[in-house]
């Protein structure tokens, strides 16, 4: 007869303790692997956390690339448009999830970094509201290093309004005794404070990247990114040359700018299509798009396709207030595709910035072959709003049948 069975005929109360036993005991041994993951992670010397509203997925695959070149053992991970682990020889491998994204996957990601026998590991961090930052940077990563790229408005309802509290979310997350690294124009006094309360050494890097790193590189990449993994790398003594390999082998990621020349079979036009979609926000928007226009090769006509995301209506309602105000008036259009384009649509006031104009398919290639048989031959449509959703199908759709272009 069953243990469980006999014990319960007998005596129910044995019955429960064995099971309250078998519960301690299981939770008890979870609690041991916890401690000692957390302690093996001490064998990877340079841990390094990447954390700030934009640009993240590219400053980590820069140090990774640049540790890479320079001789170092580095494992890295990016959670943005696609949540890749980046592997010590270089390959990348896109983590699998099978439910929502959790803080916990970090510990998956050490345990991979200590596998490889890594001598570091640069990770983007993923929290977003203040206190759950907080745990995976001071309690599961621990880095000696903390970069942080930028201060966006976005994530209000989790951040703040305005970027002072954004900056002191971001703030809040620096480890003890560590090294964070800023770029000068992102409020230092409240970085500089919070470091200063709690023993670190805050770096501002100052100035535009020398042309050795940035004039050779991608015209798609930023140059605050650079400046910061120039910065980064400098500190750890990676020599100029090594840095410049670095950023120039760089693989981009999903969501970094791109454009890609598509024909259309239908209409047999072709228009230029941008990834801007991870820029999320309006400001940041406005620099990708101040970028585009300083690229001569770019169409006179430059028109917006803006993705909305029913669970991200805080940003939706962002997009439309710039819009009410007139900006972005160097697009002679705007395209607004997802969930509730419609509302958007008819909740603008007339007179007002672009005019908008709602595109109801939903395949990447119908959005694509809509917009092109509207616009003249040439034009540049940008992608906006959100790379999540329908933004990710349609860049995955641009790189599989445009043609890059090289800019």
């Amino acid at each position: 007869m069953d243990i469980m069975v006999l014990c319960s005929e007998r005596r129910p109360g044995i019955y429960h303790f064995i099971v309250a036993l078998l519960c301690l005991i299981l939770f008890s041994a979870a609690l041991v692997a916890e401690q000692i993951l957390l302690v093996r992670r001490r064998q990877i010397p340079l841990r390094i956390s990447v954390t700030g509203t934009r640009g993240k997925s590219s400053v980590v695959r820069l140090l990774v690339s640049i540790f890479q070149v320079s001789g170092f053992r580095v494992a890295g991970k990016t959670t943005g448009s696609k949540p890749v682990f980046i592997h010590t020889d270089g390959r990348e491998e896109e983590i699998r999830r099978r439910g929502k994204p959790t803080i916990l996957e970090q510990k998956d990601v050490i345990r991979a970094a200590l596998k490889e026998q890594s001598q570091g590991l640069i990770v983007e961090a993923m929290g977003i509201r203040p206190e759950v930052l907080g745990t995976e940077v001071k309690k599961i990563i621990r880095p000696q290093v903390l970069v942080i790229t930028n201060v966006r408005l976005d994530h209000a309802a989790d951040l703040g309004a305005d970027r002072e509290k954004i900056a002191a979310s971001f703030a809040a997350a620096i480890p003890r005794g560590a090294v964070v690294f800023v770029p000068e124009e992102e409020l230092l006094p409240v970085f500089r404070s919070a470091a200063a309360g709690k023993g670190a050494e805050l770096i501002s890097v100052a100035g535009r990247a020398s042309g050795r790193f940035f004039g050779g590189t991608s015209n798609f990449e930023f140059e605050p990114n650079i400046r910061l993994a120039a910065a980064v790398a400098g500190h750890f003594s990676v020599g100029d040359s090594d840095i410049a390999a670095g950023i120039k082998e760089a693989n981009p990621d999903l969501g970094s700018l791109k454009i890609w020349k598509i024909r259309d079979s239908d209409s047999g036009k072709s228009c230029l299509f941008a990834n801007a979609f991870a820029a999320n926000d309006p400001y940041s928007t406005r620099e990708v798009l101040k970028k585009l226009t300083g690229l001569t090769t770019c169409s006179q006509r430059m028109v917006g396709l803006l993705n909305l995301r029913r669970e991200r209506a805080d940003r939706s309602l962002q997009w439309k207030r710039v819009l009410m105000k007139s900006d972005f008036s160097r697009l002679n259009r705007i395209y607004v595709i997802g969930d509730q384009a419609g509302a958007f649509v008819r909740g603008k006031k007339s007179g007002t910035g672009p005019e908008l104009t709602v595109v109801r398919e939903k395949a990447p290639e119908n959005v694509s072959s809509r917009v092109t048989a509207v616009e003249p031959e040439g034009a540049l449509v940008v992608g906006m709003g959100n790379m999540g959703g329908l933004g990710r199908g349609l860049v995955e759709f641009w790189d599989k049948e445009g043609t890059r272009c090289d800019l």
